[in-house]
C-alpha cells in the first residue's frame, strides 16, 4: 500500500521513496504492532493508523461485538451492562458504526454505477411507529439478480383492517404518504442513473 505524507503541501510518498519506515509501536487498545513512517522532506512522523477512521478510539475490541449485539436487537443499556462499558461509549460507537456503514454504502454505490442493472424489483414492508394503529411502509428497490438493496424510503400510511376505525377515533385522520415515498425513492440520484442504464 502507498502511504503519502499527511501534510497537504508535501508530495512525498512511499512510492517516490521520500517516505521511509521509522520503527513500530504497540497500540495499547488492541496490542497490535503499528508501522511508523517518516517524511524525508519535511520530517513529519506518522503511522499507518493516522489515516484510519478508527483513529483515537480506545476500545476497538468491542466494535464488532457492539455491531453484532445491535443486529440482534439488544438495547444500548443491555450492551453496556454485558460488555461492562459506559452507556456513553455505546452511544458513540453507534454513531461511529452508522458513519462507517454510510461510507461503505457510498463506496458500494460508486462500484455499482460501473456495473449494469438488468432487472430491478420493488417491495414494501409494513412496520409500525409505536403502535399497530400507526403503520409505516418501507419501500425498497432491489437488484433482482444480485439481491442488492439499491434504495429504501419510509412513508406513513393509515391503519387498515379491524384497526382502521380504532386508529381514526384515537389518533384522528392519518394521510397516506405511500405514493410520495415511492416518488422519493425514484427521485434519488443513483436510482435515476440506474434507470438510464436500463
Amino acid at each position: 500500500m502507498i502511504y503519502n505524507c499527511p501534510i497537504s503541501t508535501c508530495n512525498s510518498s512511499t512510492k517516490n521513496k521520500l517516505v521511509i519506515k521509522d520503527g513500530r509501536y504497540k497500540r495499547a487498545c488492541d496490542s497490535r504492532k503499528i508501522q511508523r513512517f517518516r517524511c524525508k522532506v519535511c520530517g513529519k512522523k506518522f503511522s499507518r493508523a493516522t489515516f484510519s477512521f478508527e483513529k483515537y478510539q480506545k476500545k476497538r475490541r468491542v466494535n464488532h461485538r457492539i455491531y453484532r449485539m445491535l443486529c440482534d436487537r439488544s438495547s444500548m443499556r443491555s450492551i453496556s451492562r454485558e460488555l461492562n462499558i459506559n452507556y456513553k461509549t455505546v452511544a458513540r460507537k453507534v454513531q461511529y458504526l452508522a458513519e462507517k456503514s454510510r461510507r461503505r454504502q457510498r463506496r458500494f454505490l460508486k462500484k455499482l454505477e460501473k456495473s449494469q442493472v438488468q432487472n430491478m424489483q420493488f417491495d414494501d414492508l409494513i412496520t409500525l411507529e409505536h403502535t399497530k394503529m400507526k403503520p409505516l411502509s418501507v419501500s425498497l428497490a432491489v437488484d433482482k439478480k444480485r439481491r442488492f438493496v439499491l434504495g429504501a424510503e419510509v412513508s406513513r400510511i393509515p391503519a387498515f383492517g379491524h384497526l382502521a376505525k380504532k386508529s381514526k377515533k384515537k389518533y384522528g385522520f392519518r394521510e397516506n404518504h405511500h405514493e410520495r415515498g415511492l416518488n422519493r425513492l425514484m427521485e434519488k440520484n443513483f436510482i435515476e442513473q440506474l434507470i438510464e442504464m436500463l
